[in-house]
């Protein structure tokens, strides 16, 4: 009897080991998305996505494999675009947005911020202003995992309206840019340029901007510094109280 009870329950301790899923390892795949490790990455969150029936990890899983589809379909288009070869890159972005249009709709979103921003830079390289900005403006309206990449957009709306001469919208993109920095971004001096530019005071927000240590300003911080050097004598507040 003894022996029967134990071997029962030796094999239900091997059935419990055997439903029981694997413990996801969010840090290997997070390592092999940093090491472009693209097809790994997704065959690994694959494989967990079959095995757990958790809905909140799978959600998880799900963000991850849209992180790493994205950077291999997008690899050979940013590639192009760095090295300025537009060469039949239209037609491989064309291809790209069937691909997505393909997926839930629910995905689908965030994959476009990408679509269409590097379609933008590929209109810029063709010199199509035009194209470049209607491309950028769509882009605005899709999610991205890291605000960053939206932030630059933002900013290139606003080098590009100011470019034009029409200094309201300009402003409109630059004052989007600004509210749009993590909190982390708005510390010490950082933190007294956001009050003074969002109180309208732009000379002071300048004057206080170059103080800041260089090393202390990411590059979207530096382009807005930029910014401030070409166009700060020209904003103005006008209808800036529709932003608020």
């Amino acid at each position: 009897m003894l022996k029967t009870i134990q071997i029962s329950a030796f094999f239900f301790l091997l059935l419990l080991n055997f439903c029981t899923p694997p413990e996801i390892d969010y840090n290997e795949i997070n390592n092999l998305i940093a090491q472009h490790k693209y097809e790994q990455a997704i065959q690994e969150i694959n494989q967990y996505k079959e095995s757990t029936s958790n809905l909140l990890e799978k959600q998880k899983l799900e963000q991850l494999y849209i992180t790493a589809d994205k950077a291999l379909l997008f690899a050979d288009i940013r590639l192009r675009l760095r090295k300025g070869d537009t060469l039949q890159l239209k037609t491989i972005m064309d291809s790209i947005f069937k691909n997505i249009q393909t997926k839930d709709s629910l995905a689908q979103r965030w994959y476009y911020f990408d679509y269409y921003f590097n379609q933008a830079q590929y209109y810029a390289l063709k010199n199509d202003s035009a194209q470049q900005v209607d491309n950028l403006l769509k882009a605005t309206t899709y999610p991205v995992k890291e605000i960053r990449f939206k932030i630059n957009v933002f900013i290139d709306l606003a080098f590009h309206y100011a470019e034009l001469g029409e200094f309201e919208k300009a402003r409109e993109w630059l004052d989007k840019a600004l509210r749009s920095f993590d909190k982390d971004e708005h510390k010490g001096l950082l933190l007294d340029v956001y009050i003074a530019y969002m109180n309208g005071d732009y000379s002071r927000a300048d004057s206080i901007l170059t103080l800041v240590p260089q090393e202390n300003k990411n590059l979207n911080w530096q382009r807005i510094e930029t910014f401030f050097n070409l166009y700060l004598k020209s904003l103005t507040l006008k209808n800036r109280f529709k932003l608020w």
